[in-house]
């Protein structure tokens, strides 16, 4: 055994008696020896929180050793200071343990008579975003009372395995974290994987969440509908209790009728734009020229759209000392040689417009649009065009003065009517992905406020065509209409189009406002 190794025994107490006398020697003959046995033993007690000075140690270790070694040779005075040192340690762990105690004492005392200091509880709700909630009383959500959102999307936390997103007009009680009142609006519910158990409870009866995500719907008249996009649900009626399971959906009304119907999963908004980090592309026709018969647009990213767009009977205008467009409502419009955004991509188109003041029947279609209408074709089941225009009937989803998305038929329209002879700036906002089962969502604004949204009969998904022979490229004040001789040209003025290859949010739509420029 060498000296390292019986230092090492030494240390942990299983050292022999002829081994003593040799450490001994080795600790007398090494000063560096000695400190490093030293160090070595003062680490092992300050894992075991008995630290002590390192002279003092040295001065005990080598006492230690002689007198296991040779009792009779250690001097009385050095016995006296090793049991000193001893009984020093003994304080020491003494201390250290009264420490301990008189800690745990603080801790009850601060824990009882200190109330204040403990960490807030987790709410059981937490706002996760709003867009176009013009006021909220977040007190009452936290209460459990009943609030009310005139209209905007509201997306909350409920407890940590629930995200609900209300869009309104809608009021609802959040009751606890497994029951929620809706009294009017949609409502989208998700719920982590694995967790189940929430339980929304309307007007005529209730829905009870099997580990799901589904949407549910109460109208002002109390028609109810559920729509499940993953998962099952029950539905608890006062004399009839179902089970629907994902691509299922029904209604019922305020006597309990239950019945079948399509899912909408595009009613519901899932998750609000702005959220993804793609490049933005953007296109922007600003109208300045002033004269002519073209007008260039700018932009990034779309090199295919910086072609001179052409007038066809388009009047130049001044709108707060630019340029601007004037159409007739009967045969003007501009012709560019852009494409378009195809398929369901995510996609912004804004403007400023000014609806004249004998605005009329036939003079909503269109502001901005292109692809192929197919408005003949009476088994379509996905929207080729994508066109933003001004609602020019009596059918509510076609009203007159509201702005609205057309897909191939009446797809959205908004509430404000835009016939008060001023400039408005409008946008529609498509994202992809925002609703359950991967359709996709418009969000239509008016000067920057999220509009309450009405939706057409016929349900289109949005595969908007940039490459067929019957696709038309875009196109300003006038109808995307191909399979017809008979349009309908924007009677109005317009201003300051831009074209951007991602769903905006609201704030971005507010920052173009008034910057009018690209993000």
């Amino acid at each position: 055994m060498n000296r390292d190794q019986r230092l090492a025994a030494w240390i942990e107490g299983e050292l022999d008696a002829n081994s003593n006398e040799e450490l001994l020697r080795d600790l007398s003959a090494d000063e560096s020896f000695a400190s490093e046995a030293a160090e070595q033993l003062q680490m092992k007690r300050l894992l075991s929180s008995q630290a002590m000075d390192e002279n003092e140690f040295t001065r005990e270790l080598l006492l230690k050793v002689q007198a296991l070694s040779h009792p009779a040779q250690v001097p009385p005075t050095e016995r006296a200071v090793l049991k000193r040192l001893q009984q020093r340690r003994w304080w020491n762990r003494a201390g250290l343990i009264a420490a301990g105690v008189s800690a745990v004492a603080a801790m009850v005392m601060l824990l009882v008579f200190r109330p204040d200091q403990f960490p807030p509880p987790a709410p059981m709700v937490r706002v996760l975003a709003t867009e176009g909630v013009q006021s909220l009383d977040v007190r009452a959500l936290e209460d459990s009372q009943l609030v009310t959102i005139e209209s905007g999307i509201l997306e909350i936390e409920l407890g940590s395995e629930t995200r609900l997103v209300f869009e309104g007009p809608a009021e609802f009680a959040v009751v606890s974290v497994n029951e929620v009142r809706l009294v009017s609006g949609r409502c989208y519910a998700e719920m982590d994987e694995g967790a189940s158990g929430l339980r929304i409870k309307t007007p005529s009866g209730e829905v009870l969440d099997l580990g799901t995500r589904f949407g549910v719907e109460v109208l002002p008249s109390e028609e109810t509908s559920v729509h499940v996009f993953e998962g099952k649900v029950e539905v608890d009626l006062s004399q009839q209790r179902s089970v629907l399971s994902e691509g299922e959906a029904a209604q019922w009304t305020s006597i309990g009728e239950l019945t079948t119907i399509s899912l909408e999963a595009e009613r519901f908004v899932s998750r609000l734009p702005g959220s993804d980090q793609q490049h933005t592309r953007w296109v922007h026709w600003s109208f300045d020229e002033g004269s002519g018969e073209f007008t260039v647009p700018q932009g990034e990213g779309f090199p295919d759209a910086m072609e001179p767009a052409q007038l066809h009977g388009a009047r130049w205008i001044e709108r707060d000392g630019s340029g601007a467009l004037e159409f007739d409502g009967l045969d003007d419009w501009v012709e560019t040689a852009f494409a378009g955004l195809g398929g369901d991509k995510d996609r912004t188109v804004a403007a400023w417009v000014k609806l004249a003041p004998d605005y009329g029947a036939s003079n909503g279609q269109a502001i901005v649009g292109w692809g192929d209408f197919s408005i003949l074709d009476p088994d379509r089941r996905r929207g080729a065009a994508w066109e933003l225009g001004i609602g020019d009937t009596n059918v509510p989803v076609d009203t007159f003065g509201r702005l609205k998305i057309a897909v191939g038929g009446p797809l959205i329209v908004g509430h404000e009517d835009l016939r008060d002879g001023v400039w408005h700036h409008v946008a529609a906002v498509y994202l992809g992905n925002g609703a359950a089962k991967g359709r996709g969502v418009v969000l239509l604004y008016v000067d920057g406020q999220l509009q309450r949204r009405t939706f057409g009969k016929k349900r289109l998904m949005l595969d908007t065509d940039v490459q067929s022979s019957n696709s038309e490229p875009v196109q300003f004040g006038r109808q995307v209409m191909r399979a017809t001789a008979q349009r309908e040209y924007f009677k109005g003025a317009i201003d300051d189009i831009f074209l951007f290859n991602r769903a905006l949010s609201g704030d971005e739509i507010r920052s173009l406002i008034q910057t009018n420029s690209a993000l």
